[in-house]
């Protein structure tokens, strides 16, 4: 009977012992009670939300800070509005609009094509002037008007209202300008842009042929349009690609002894604790330690654990402990938890088993 009895208790303890599958030593459940410590991680500082300020009230104050910008350059694909007079003689006058071929000429009445690509409108119109005053109008005033911006494309994609192809209506703009001309950001954006700038050619070292290389720089949305960080506001020249993130929510996971383990969003802009994250996870189940939790977290180094005590920081004995992104909790049990709850199990009465709320 002894030897049945002694057979039984080794059963339910194994039992009991079932329900622990935290990777931590086993040794440390059984003597937890008296050596437990509860070393915290690094205090991080809790991010406080700031109002979105409006895009069109931060690019006039990037716009008073730059001063004034170059005039157009004309380029292929533009047109151009061409009045031509001579004074004395309004017979003479004409009107014409005309298209910038892609090596950047125009054809022009009377005179035929012109290089104009590059040139400025009035750098067009005084060579134009030249062009007409060789003898085909005397003395000729020609005014030259950019009526199609056309020839300085950007490609906006992502997470705007309006992703597709705009146009520079500059020789360059702002982010902000660019992302108002797409329709602004749309509600599933992040806070990351990513600029590429048009491919340049590189020459490989020790090897005869080259390669391109495009320039990328990564914008911080939220500094920008949140913060008023202007130096986020870079500038967009004609060929590059903007692309907007979508906004991809950080998770923070609750797993051991909770009533639904799993992995959780952490709101977005938002400090969350772990009590908060327990709290995502339907709290701890009955057979919980919540005093013997373990929390792992991804460091520079490799991996830390920290042994946390749910328990005081409810009661706030201690501060709660901000979840990082990809933080990992285990929600503890102990020896005799895990042994009633065995015993409970086989006798088809687990419910009974003492809460593990706080």
């Amino acid at each position: 009977m002894a030897r049945f009895t002694l057979i039984l208790l080794v059963l339910l303890l194994a039992g009991g012992c079932a329900y622990q599958d935290f990777d931590k030593p086993l040794l440390r459940n059984y003597i937890s009670d008296v050596i437990y410590q509860s070393p915290r991680p690094p205090e991080t500082v809790r991010f406080e939300v700031q109002r979105f300020d409006q895009m069109v009230e931060m690019l006039k104050r990037w716009q008073a800070a730059a001063g004034i910008e170059e005039e157009y350059a004309i380029g292929g694909g533009d047109t151009l509005k061409l009045t031509v007079l001579s004074p004395g003689h309004p017979e003479l006058g004409l009107t014409a609009e005309v298209a910038v071929a892609a090596n950047g000429s125009i054809r022009c009445p009377l005179v035929g094509e012109v290089a104009v690509g590059g040139l400025t409108a009035s750098e067009a119109s005084r060579k134009l002037e030249a062009a007409y005053a060789d003898g085909f109008v005397r003395n000729p005033q020609v005014v030259l008007q950019v009526v199609n911006f056309l020839s300085k494309r950007v490609l906006v994609a992502g997470s705007v209202v309006r992703p597709g192809v705009i146009y520079l209506r500059s020789n360059r703009s702002t982010l902000l300008e660019v992302l108002l001309q797409a329709g602004g950001i749309s509600s599933d954006a992040g806070d990351e842009v990513v600029v590429t700038r048009s491919p340049v050619t590189m020459q490989v070292a020790g090897q005869p042929q080259t390669y391109t290389a495009p320039e990328t720089v990564t914008v911080d949305l939220h500094a920008l349009l949140a913060n008023a960080d202007l130096t986020q506001n870079v500038i967009v020249l004609a060929g590059d690609i903007v692309n907007v993130q979508p906004y991809r929510p950080a998770k923070v996971f609750v797993l051991g002894y909770v009533n639904n383990p799993g992995g959780y969003d952490i709101p977005r802009r938002a400090s969350i604790g772990l009590l908060d994250a327990v709290a995502m996870a339907r709290g701890p189940n009955a057979s919980a330690r919540v005093d013997k939790s373990v929390l792992k977290r991804k460091t520079a180094k490799g991996q830390d654990l920290y042994y946390v005590d749910l328990v005081r920081i409810a009661s706030a004995e201690e501060a709660d402990i901000v979840v990082q992104p990809g933080d990992v909790l285990f929600v503890g049990t102990s020896a005799t938890r895990r042994f009633i709850d065995g015993v409970l199990s086989m006798l088809g009465f687990r419910t009974l088993a003492p809460s593990g709320t706080f």
